[in-house]
């Protein structure tokens, strides 16, 4: 997001910025390019072979106010980027009782599908996004975040989403995701919201094309979302 200040209360902020930036190696030099469709402030950001890239989720808009974490509206689709603009905007999957948990059953259709706060990662045929946060409209008040434990897959070949039929046992927001091979992610860690937003040690190994959650060894400490760049 972007505004006039950056004060300790990002009150100069007014709203999550759909600019995009080229970085041209040859000449260690930036410029403009396309606009995306909406917001995807917080969000997941990957390339895709043929030159493109696919931005994913995240928060639509940054209100200012006494608290950080101000967000207004959380984005549920992810554009594709390819020669200079972004293009074939799509909605993520909702998840639905017929689905999984039902986790979108209880929501306004604008935001079902919507995720920010996830774990993350890419193999050469998939992209997977692990649990995250979403819910009505988000200010200060934490009661109306609402927490995921499904799994959505992106089949990059096909360029189509879909939920996975296997889900994490609890919700769980900033888990870390390592690609294994092209079929296989290890699930580690993460914040789990059946018990409070507890950091977990717990570990998991999905196989996405047979959509198995296998549990894993324990990570021997527990570590905070703010600790894991260490």
């Amino acid at each position: 997001y972007e505004g006039p200040n950056g004060g300790p209360n990002h009150d100069g902020y007014q709203s999550a910025t759909r600019k995009s930036y080229l970085y041209h190696t040859s000449t260690g030099t930036w410029s403009a390019t396309g606009l995306m469709a909406i917001a995807h402030e917080a969000g997941f950001y990957f390339p895709l072979p043929g030159n493109k890239a696919i931005v994913i989720g995240g928060y639509v808009k940054f209100t200012p106010g006494p608290a950080a974490g101000n967000f207004t509206s959380f984005s549920n689709t992810s554009e594709i980027y390819c020669g200079g603009s972004f293009s074939g905007s799509t909605v993520l999957p909702p998840v639905t009782r017929r689905d999984h948990t039902g986790e979108d059953d209880i929501v306004s259709a604008g935001l079902r599908g919507g995720r920010s706060r996830a774990g993350a990662v890419a193999t050469k045929k998939y992209i997977v996004l692990v649990g995250g946060q979403y819910g009505s409209a988000v200010d200060s008040d934490g009661s109306q975040l609402l927490y995921r434990s499904s799994i959505i897959v992106y089949d990059i070949h096909a360029n189509s989403w879909a939920v996975s039929r296997v889900a994490m046992p609890y919700k769980v927001t900033e888990s870390l995701c390592f690609a294994l091979d092209d079929d296989n992610i290890l699930i580690a860690g993460g914040e789990n919201w059946d018990i409070g937003g507890l950091a977990t040690p717990k570990t998991f190994i999905f196989c996405i094309p047979k959509a198995t959650l296998t549990p894993s060894t324990d990570m021997p400490t527990v570590y905070r979302t703010w600790e894991y760049p260490v």
